[in-house]
C-alpha cells in the first residue's frame, strides 16, 4: 500500500512539473526556470534624443562626480575619465555637489525610504556603500518645507544654509556630526565665501539691513554696518584675492562701488569710488589673477570696461578702454590660465570675441577674431584645465562648439565639431577634473550626455549614453481572471488601454483599443466578478463609465453610460458581493450614491438614493462579509456612519448612528475577521464626552455594533490586518503593534515603539501572513527593516540594509509586498543591489531573488500578481523601460533554496478570497495581508 502511494506521489509530481514547465517555457522560450524574465517589451519604441542631462561636474577623491538620469532614476554618477569607468554610484537625486577635503557632500530628498519632506545631507567616497546619509533630522519631523543649500567648504568642514518653513539658519558638518552655527530667522545667509578659515556671507537683519557677516572659531557676527541704520549695503560678488575679501557694496554717498575686508570693522573699507560721488560704477565679474583683482566697472567717459586693483585707491585703475570713448566693451566670462586673464569683450569691427590681459594696456589684446569682421563668436563658459583654456564659441559652418586656446592666435582652435555641420552641440556645465575637461553635449542620436576632452579631437569623446531612451508601457492594475493576467499598458499607437497575457510574448496582447488610435481610454479599477472583468474606462462620447470584458475584443464593451453623454459618473470602489458588482457613481440628479450591476445595461441600477436628490452620500470603504455589503455613507441627519446593503433599496440601511445626530463617527479601515466586521470610528460616548479614534465591531445589527476598545488619549491607529483564520487581527496604535480577537480582554499590546505614528518616520504599510506569522516593516536602530510577529512577540527578522539605513519605508505598500505561494515577495533596498526583488518564508531564509537592474540601478519591482505557476510584476531593467515581467513560483523557491512548491503548483484553481481593508495612505502601517489570491487586485499607483 505504501509502495503504491509512493508511485502515485511520484507520478503526480512529474505531471505537476510538466505543467509548470509548459507554463514557464512559453514565457521564457526555453530559458531555464531559474530567473525572472521579461514577458514582453510592450512599448519597444526608442527615443534617440533622450538625454541624461548630466552635470554639474565636481572632482573629489580621485573621481569626477555628476548628477544624471538614466530614464528610470535620477542618480549620483562618477567617472574616472573613461567610458568604462563611468558608472552610477547610487540611484538618488543629488544637488549642490561639493568637495570637502576629497569627500563629496551633497543633499537629496532621498533618505532610504523615509518620506520626511525636504532635503537630507549626504556624503560619498565614490562607492555605493560609502554613499551614506550624514543626517536626516535637520529640523522638526514634519515641516511644510525643509531645504538645504549654498554648500561651501571651509577647510575640512562643510557649511550650508537650512531653510525650515522660510526660517533660515547657518549649519556646518564634518561628515559625522552636524549642527547649527547661527539662527538668522527669516532672512537667508547668502554669498557664502571662504577666506582662509573664515566664512564670509551676507544676511539681512531688521536693524541693519543686508550687511557683511563672518563665522569662524570665535563665533558668528556682523562685521560692519556699511550703510548705517536699517538701510542695506547689500554686499555682492564676494571674491578672495591673496587673503583679502573684495566685494561690491552700496552706500548713499558713494553709490555701489568696490570694497574690501580683512574680517574686522576697521579693515572693511571702500577701495575706490570709481564713479565719483553718488553715481555707481557697479563693479562686477570680480576675478583674481597674478595677485591682482580684475573686474568690470562703469564710468560715464569710458562705459563698462576692464579694471584692476591691488586693494589700494591708487592701485585701482582702468586696464584698457577696449571700446574707446563712452561705448562699452562689457568684459565678461573672466577666467585665469597660468596667471593670464582671459575674457570676452566687444569692439566695433570684431564683435564679441576672446581677449587676454596681463594687467597692462599694452598686454590687453584680442586673441583671435573667430568670426571675422563685425560678427561675434560670443565666447562663453571659459574654463581652465592646466595651461589650456577651453570655451564654447560660435564658428561659421560649425555652430557653437568646443574651442581651446593657449593665448595665441595660432593656438586658438576648434577642438571638435561634435554635432557635425552648422548645428550646435549645446555645450553646458564645463568643468575641470582629473586633468581633463568634462561637460555635457548633445547629439541628435543621444540627447544631452556626459563628454570629456583632453584637448585633442580624438580625445574628445562621449563618456556614456546614460539614457538610451527605451520606451516604457508602465503596466498597472494587474489582475488575474481565469488563467490570464489582465492589466493596463501604454503604447504610442494605441495610448493607454486594456491588455492581457498568458505569460508568453505571443500571448501578451491588446484586448481592445477602446479609444482608437493614440488616444487613451485609461482603464482603471479592474475588478473580477465571476468570469467577468469590470473596469472604468473613458470614451469621448460617454466620459468615464462602467465597462466589462471577457478577454476578447468583441466581448469588451460599455455596460452602461450611467451619466449620459460626455460627462463622467466618477466610478469608485468597485466591489464584488457574491456575483454582483457594487460601486459608487455620480449622476447630477442623484449625486454620488450606491449602484450595482449584473453586467447588463438593464441590470445596472441605483441601489438607493441615500441623500435624496442632487445631494451625495459619499459612499466609500465597500466591504463584502458573507454576502452583506458594509460601507460608510453620509446623511444630513446622521453624518458619516456605518451602513449595510443586501442590494435592495429597502435593505440598504444605517447600521448604527455611533455618534448620534449630524456629527460623524467616520467609520474607516473596515476588516472582515472571520465573519465579523471590525472597524475604526471617531468617538465613543464616555461620561458625556467624546474620545478620539476607537475600535468597534458589528454583526450588522444596531445592538450588535459595539465598542471593542477606546484607545484615547493615544494617537489614532492604522489599518487592521487579519492573521490566518485563528481569529487574530493585528493593528497599530501610536508606535505600538497590537492584536485583537474582537473583545476588550483579547485586545493587547505586543510590542511598543516600533511603528512610528507619523508618515515622515513611518515604515509603510507592507505586510503579509507567512508561516502563521505576520511579516511587516518596522523601525528601530536599524532603520525600517523586516520584522516578524507570531501574535505573542515581535522581533527583527532581517536587517537587509545593515546599519541605521533602511531597506523598507513609507513608500512600501501592498503593491510592493505580497504573499505568493507560501512566501512573501517584496521590494527592498540595499547598497549592493539598489531597489530589487526579495523573498522570505518568514524565517532567516530571506534574500534577494534577482538583481534585475544590475548594479546601482533600481528595477523597482511592484504589483506582484500570481497567475497559475507564475507571478507577474512590473519592473524596469534600464534596457527595456518599465515593462511586464514574470517569475515562476518554482524559481522563487529555488532562489531561497527551498523545496519545490508542489502544492502551490497543483492549486491552479483560485483559492477562497478574503477581502482586505481600505488603506489610508497617510496613516497606514499595516494594511491587510495579501492572500495568495490571484483574483485580488493589487493596489496600484494613484489609487
Amino acid at each position: 500500500m505504501r509502495a503504491s502511494s509512493w508511485v502515485w506521489t511520484v507520478l503526480a509530481a512529474l505531471v505537476l512539473g510538466l505543467v509548470a514547465t509548459a507554463w514557464v517555457g512559453a514565457g521564457q522560450k526555453g530559458t531555464p526556470d531559474t530567473r525572472a524574465f521579461l514577458v514582453k517589451d510592450i512599448n519597444n519604441t526608442f527615443d534617440a534624443a533622450a538625454g541624461s542631462l548630466p552635470g554639474p561636474f565636481v572632482e573629489a577623491g580621485g573621481f569626477v562626480f555628476f548628477s544624471a538620469t538614466d530614464g528610470a532614476n535620477s542618480g549620483l554618477w562618477r567617472t574616472d575619465g573613461s567610458p568604462a569607468g563611468t558608472v552610477m554610484v547610487k540611484a538618488i537625486g543629488v544637488r549642490d555637489l561639493t568637495n570637502v577635503n576629497g569627500i563629496l557632500f551633497f543633499h537629496s530628498d532621498f533618505s532610504p525610504f523615509s518620506t520626511r519632506m525636504g532635503d537630507k545631507l549626504w556624503r560619498s567616497d565614490g562607492t555605493a556603500e560609502g554613499t551614506v546619509l550624514v543626517r536626516d533630522d535637520i529640523g522638526p519631523e514634519a515641516p511644510q518645507y525643509r531645504g538645504l543649500g549654498q554648500f561651501t567648504a571651509v577647510g575640512g568642514t562643510l557649511y550650508f544654509v537650512r531653510n525650515l518653513d522660510s526660517t533660515y539658519s547657518l549649519w556646518r558638518s564634518d561628515g559625522t556630526g552636524t549642527g547649527p552655527v547661527a539662527d538668522t530667522s527669516h532672512w537667508a545667509p547668502s554669498n557664502l565665501t571662504v577666506v582662509g578659515s573664515t566664512l564670509f556671507f551676507t544676511v539681512f537683519s531688521p536693524g541693519t539691513g543686508s550687511e557683511l557677516w563672518k563665522s569662524d572659531a570665535s563665533g558668528t557676527s556682523m562685521i560692519k554696518d556699511i550703510n548705517p541704520g536699517p538701510g542695506s549695503s547689500s554686499p555682492f560678488n564676494l571674491t578672495t584675492v591673496n587673503g583679502t575679501l573684495f566685494f561690491g557694496a552700496f552706500r548713499p554717498d558713494v553709490g555701489t562701488e568696490l570694497w574690501k575686508s580683512d574680517g574686522t570693522a576697521e579693515g572693511t573699507v571702500l577701495v575706490k569710488d570709481v564713479s565719483a560721488g553718488a553715481a555707481s560704477s557697479g563693479p562686477s565679474n570680480l576675478k583674481g589673477a597674478n595677485g591682482a583683482l580684475f573686474f568690470t566697472a562703469f564710468r560715464p567717459e569710458t562705459g563698462y570696461e576692464l579694471w584692476k586693483s591691488d586693494g589700494t585707491e591708487e592701485g585701482t585703475v582702468l586696464v584698457k578702454d577696449i571700446e574707446p570713448g563712452a561705448g562699452s566693451s562689457t568684459p565678461g566670462n573672466l577666467a585665469t590660465v597660468d596667471g593670464t586673464l582671459f575674457f570676452s569683450a566687444f569692439r566695433a569691427g570684431t564683435g564679441v570675441e576672446l581677449w587676454r590681459s596681463d594687467g597692462t594696456a599694452e598686454g590687453t589684446a584680442l586673441v583671435k577674431d573667430l568670426v571675422a569682421g563685425d560678427g561675434s563668436s560670443s565666447p562663453a563658459a571659459l574654463t581652465a584645465v592646466g595651461r589650456t583654456l577651453f570655451f564654447k564659441a560660435f564658428g561659421s559652418g560649425a555652430g557653437t562648439e568646443l574651442w581651446k586656446s593657449d593665448g595665441t592666435e595660432f593656438g586658438t582652435v576648434i577642438v571638435k565639431d561634435i554635432n557635425t555641420g552648422p548645428g550646435d552641440s549645446s555645450l553646458t556645465t564645463l568643468a575641470s577634473g582629473l586633468g581633463k575637461l568634462f561637460f555635457s553635449a548633445s547629439l541628435p542620436s543621444t540627447g544631452p550626455e556626459p563628454w570629456t576632452s583632453d584637448g585633442a579631437e580624438a580625445g574628445t569623446v562621449l563618456l556614456r549614453d546614460i539614457n538610451p531612451g527605451a520606451g516604457s508601457s508602465f503596466p498597472d492594475d494587474l489582475l488575474k481572471l481565469q488563467k490570464s493576467l489582465f492589466f493596463t499598458a501604454s503604447t504610442p499607437g494605441a495610448g493607454r488601454e486594456l491588455w492581457k497575457s498568458d505569460g508568453s510574448a505571443e500571448g501578451t496582447a491588446l484586448v481592445k483599443d477602446i479609444v482608437p488610435g493614440a488616444g487613451s481610454s485609461s482603464p482603471d479599477s479592474l475588478t473580477r466578478v465571476g468570469s467577468i472583468l469590470f473596469f472604468a474606462a473613458f470614451r469621448p462620447d460617454t466620459g468615464t463609465e462602467l465597462w466589462r470584458s471577457d478577454g476578447t475584443e468583441a466581448g469588451t464593451l460599455l455596460v452602461k453610460d450611467v451619466y449620459p453623454g460626455p460627462g463622467s459618473s466618477d466610478l469608485k470602489q468597485l466591489t464584488d458581493v457574491d456575483g454582483t458588482l457594487f460601486f459608487s457613481a455620480f449622476r447630477p440628479d442623484t449625486g454620488s450614491e450606491l449602484w450595482k450591476s449584473d453586467g447588463t445595461a438593464a441590470g445596472t441600477v441605483l441601489v438607493k438614493d441615500i441623500v435624496p436628490g442632487a445631494g451625495s452620500a459619499g459612499v466609500a470603504r465597500l466591504l463584502n462579509i458573507n454576502g452583506t455589503l458594509f460601507f460608510s455613507a453620509f446623511h444630513p441627519d446622521t453624518g458619516s456612519e456605518l451602513w449595510k446593503s443586501d442590494g435592495t433599496a429597502a435593505g440598504t440601511v444605517l447600521v448604527k448612528d455611533i455618534r448620534p445626530g449630524p456629527a460623524s463617527s467616520g467609520p474607516t479601515r473596515l476588516v472582515d475577521l472571520n465573519g465579523t466586521l471590525l472597524f475604526t470610528a471617531f468617538g465613543a460616548e464616555n461620561g458625556g464626552g467624546w474620545t478620539g479614534d476607537t475600535l468597534w465591531k458589528s454583526d450588522g445589527t444596531e445592538a450588535g455594533t459595539v465598542l471593542v476598545k477606546d484607545f484615547s488619549p493615544e494617537l489614532p491607529f492604522a489599518v487592521l490586518t487579519p492573521l490566518g483564520t485563528n481569529g487574530v487581527l493585528f493593528f497599530s496604535v501610536a508606535s505600538g503593534l497590537w492584536k485583537t480577537d474582537g473583545t476588550d480582554a483579547g485586545t493587547a499590546l505586543i510590542r511598543d515603539s516600533i511603528l512610528p505614528d507619523n508618515r515622515w518616520l513611518g515604515c509603510g504599510g507592507a505586510s503579509a501572513q507567512v508561516s502563521d506569522a505576520l511579516v511587516f516593516a518596522a523601525r528601530d536602530g536599524n532603520g525600517c527593516e523586516l520584522w516578524r510577529s507570531d501574535g505573542v512577540t515581535a522581533d527583527l527578522l532581517l536587517d537587509i540594509n545593515p546599519g541605521p539605513a533602511s531597506s523598507l519605508g513609507p513608500i512600501f505598500d501592498s503593491s510592493s509586498f505580497r504573499k505568493v505561494g507560501g512566501l512573501a515577495l517584496f521590494s527592498a533596498y540595499d547598497d549592493a543591489h539598489g531597489l530589487e526583488l526579495w523573498a522570505t518564508n518568514g524565517t532567516n531564509t530571506t534574500r534577494v531573488v534577482q538583481d534585475l537592474a544590475v548594479g546601482a540601478g533600481w528595477s523597482s519591482p511592484r504589483f506582484f500578481t500570481p497567475v497559475g505557476p507564475l507571478v507577474f510584476f512590473t519592473a524596469n531593467d534600464h534596457m527595456n523601460g518599465n515593462e511586464l515581467w514574470a517569475i515562476s513560483k518554482s524559481a522563487l523557491h529555488r532562489a531561497l533554496n527551498l523545496p519545490e512548491p508542489s502544492d502551490d503548483l497543483a492549486a491552479l484553481d483560485e483559492p477562497a478570497r478574503r477581502p482586505h481593508a481600505t488603506v489610508d495612505e497617510f496613516r497606514a502601517f499595516l494594511p491587510s495581508a495579501e492572500e495568495d489570491d490571484p483574483g485580488e487586485p493589487v493596489a496600484s499607483e494613484g489609487e
